[in-house]
């Protein structure tokens, strides 16, 4: 049994009808009426009885009570639709109660099947939202469960603000419309077509940034990558956002769930900025590798000016490196080799040694990042006192450009990161 109570006003307390309250009471408890069908009963009713009952003598109303408890259940059943009102009881007083006995037309629903449509978005994406909206179908069990199958149009209205409050609270970035079709097998089969509203996602942008990885190395997992972030065309900013984590972990998963990566310590981070054009900085580095390669066009020097110079690298500590450099000269077919160690003072400055074992001679190192795009390096060979600086330019994640000047001469050096 639920109830309803309205509390009115009247000019005399002690004779007059002050509060009104609602009872619907189903008369087969097999069949059960919801919460929110008996809340819409109540206020049809209480709206019937505000306007008969409402501010009327007591006794007035106790002389003529039959008729009264008639003209309710005639009205209520008028605009009643799959139900119908065996009875209707008075009990009155200052409070007055109207009790409204109800029983279902024919056939009752069974079963409620709910199918769940979500437009817009990649496979890929939808199990995420499907966790969103986990529960989706209490809304429409909790409503036509035991139903008569003839109500189910008028309990439209309930269902639709019922979605709504469920989407405002769990997913909040999507629209949801709703069709429903009732079967002569007692079965209602509900589908829900979810679509993405608000700003969406039109276009993603992807850099890989390394500083122990080759370039080549990196293009190799560019495609999946590329394939995760395409799954977010499409999706709503606000939705990205709130599941920000979970996308930065998906892309983290390409680097962690690589075995070959893993023997090799490399370790990925994603910083994202979600928004129409979705911007994606993927940094991937080895905690105890490193490895680059570059090729070398020296415009304005005459000799030796096209070279791969190698570096491989390995972490003693978080700040010293032992590593072994290598140029090739193509055009003379040449090799040079200079093993090494490099100290880090601080995250942006290197200084270290290395040993020209060609020429049998020591060079000392200096490294020190200036800027974002801008870099110097120094090297000095004491034994001959020479010496040669570099000021490097970062262009474009395949291209750098260095200004050298040495005690002979000077030239434009363009560097192809490899």
């Amino acid at each position: 049994m639920l109830s309803a109570v309205a509390v009115v006003s009247a000019a005399d307390s002690a004779s007059v009808i002050e509060t009104i309250e609602v009872q619907v009471i189903p008369l087969q408890e097999e069949h059960p009426i919801s919460d929110k069908i008996a809340r819409r009963m109540q206020a049809s009713v209480y709206t019937i009885g505000d306007n008969v009952l409402n501010g009327h003598r007591v006794e007035e109303i106790e002389n003529n009570k039959l008729g009264y408890e008639v003209l309710i259940q005639d009205v209520f059943n008028r605009i009643l639709i799959g139900y119908s009102v065996q009875k209707v009881n008075l009990e009155i007083g200052n409070h007055t109660v109207i009790k409204v006995m109800v029983f279902p037309w024919h056939n009752v629903i069974h079963n409620v099947n709910v199918d769940v449509e979500i437009n817009g978005v990649s496979e890929d994406i939808k199990p995420l939202i499907m966790q969103d909206i986990q529960g989706i179908e209490k809304i429409f069990l909790n409503v036509l469960q035991e139903l008569p199958i003839d109500a189910v149009e008028w309990v439209n209205g309930i269902l639709r603000t019922g979605l709504n409050e469920f989407l405002s609270s769990r997913i909040p970035e999507f629209n949801a419309s709703f069709t429903l079709v009732a079967d002569e097998n007692n079965r209602v089969d509900i589908k829900v077509d979810l679509y993405p509203k608000g700003q969406l996602i039109r276009e993603t942008n992807l850099q890989i940034k390394s500083g122990t990885i080759p370039n080549t190395i990196r293009l190799m997992f560019r495609p999946e990558l590329n394939k995760q972030l395409e799954g977010l065309v499409g999706l709503p900013v606000r939705f990205v956002q709130r599941h920000q984590s979970y996308f930065i972990d998906k892309l983290n998963s390409v680097t962690f769930d690589n075995k070959n990566l893993q023997k090799y310590k490399v370790k990925s981070a994603v910083e994202m900025v979600a928004d129409h054009q979705t911007q994606v900085l993927y940094t991937m580095d080895s905690s105890e590798y490193i490895l680059t390669v570059e090729g070398y066009l020296d415009v304005g020097k005459e000799e030796r000016n096209t070279s791969i110079k190698a570096h491989a690298g390995r972490m003693l500590d978080k700040e010293n490196e032992l590593f072994l450099e290598m140029d090739f000269f193509p055009h003379q077919m040449e090799w040079d080799f200079y093993p090494g160690i490099l100290h880090s003072l601080t995250s942006k400055t290197k200084i270290g040694f290395k040993y020209d074992i060609d020429e049998r001679r020591g060079i000392l190192l200096a490294n020190q990042i200036l800027s974002d795009r801008f870099s110097a390096r120094v090297e000095h060979v004491p034994s001959i006192q020479f010496t040669e600086f570099g000021l490097r330019y970062h262009l474009h994640d395949f291209f750098d450009v260095e200004y050298v000047i040495n005690d002979d001469e000077k030239w434009l050096r363009l560097i192809g990161v490899l």
